[in-house]
């Protein structure tokens, strides 16, 4: 940032007018006043500063994630990313310290779409039960994408380490997961269990059979069959006393 810098002089007990917000000042023990004005225009260069990150950021995160889903990490090199962004090595290396970087920063953003997804259907229904079961469903559904389930199931485990990709669900998706389980708990409506255990067995058997549909010739049959064992895992769950 540049500045303009002058001194002045102030009596004790004299009043000091700031005729402008940009003027910074500090008074000094010898009575001097040292004032710092931004020049006019440094608003303006730093907010096009952050239009331009954020842009940059966006470019590579689209491009990052259509090649990571098609591809995958390992058949994607950096260079080819940066050219299709249209920015250079140095930005991605700058904005996310690599392709590993930018590889985490789309999975957490796949991860957020996911548990968008699930927020939406869980509020679509005032009974707690028949929430938490569309949840189920929203989220497996979800995660059956070909795009988000590369990236989600395939790829993080491997890119990241399987602890990294446990960490962002427990952060982003599973403490929903786990919250409902206990909710269901305390209110009567499933039977009483670990709520840790039911979230890991729930959670697993979810992302294998997204996996499992990934495999399948027709996944659109697939994922209905999915959904409906699903169905009878959940109901086994239920608290009918």
């Amino acid at each position: 940032m540049k500045s303009v810098s002058f001194w002045t002089q102030c009596d004790y007990g004299s009043s000091l007018t700031i005729l402008s917000p940009r003027i910074q000042y500090v008074c000094r023990p010898d009575g001097t006043i040292h004032t710092c004005c931004m020049q006019p225009g440094d608003d303006t260069r730093a907010m096009k500063k952050s239009e331009q990150t954020e842009a940059t950021t966006a470019k590579l995160r689209a491009v990052g994630r259509a090649l990571f889903a098609e591809r995958g990490f390992a058949g994607v090199p950096a260079e080819e990313i940066v050219r299709a962004a249209g920015v250079t090595r140095g930005a991605l290396y700058h904005h996310f310290n690599g392709k590993n970087g930018l590889f985490e920063a789309i999975t957490i953003d796949a991860l957020n779409e996911i548990q968008a997804l699930i927020m939406t259907a869980v509020r679509r229904h005032e009974d707690a039960w028949v929430g938490f079961v569309a949840g189920c469903m929203a989220f497996l559904e979800a995660i059956s994408r070909p795009g988000l389930q590369r990236i989600v199931v395939v790829e993080a485990p491997a890119v990241l380490g399987i602890e990294r990709r446990r960490s962002l669900d427990d952060a982003l998706s599973d403490w929903f997961l786990r919250d409902s389980v206990e909710e269901l708990i305390d209110e009567g409506l499933m039977i009483s269990h670990s709520a840790g255990a039911v979230t890991n067995l729930l959670t697993g058997a979810m992302n294998e059979a997204a996996l499992w549909i990934a495999g399948q010739p027709d996944r659109t049959q697939a994922l209905i069959q999915s959904k409906d064992a699903l169905h009878s895992i959940l109901a086994g769950l239920r608290d009918d006393a």
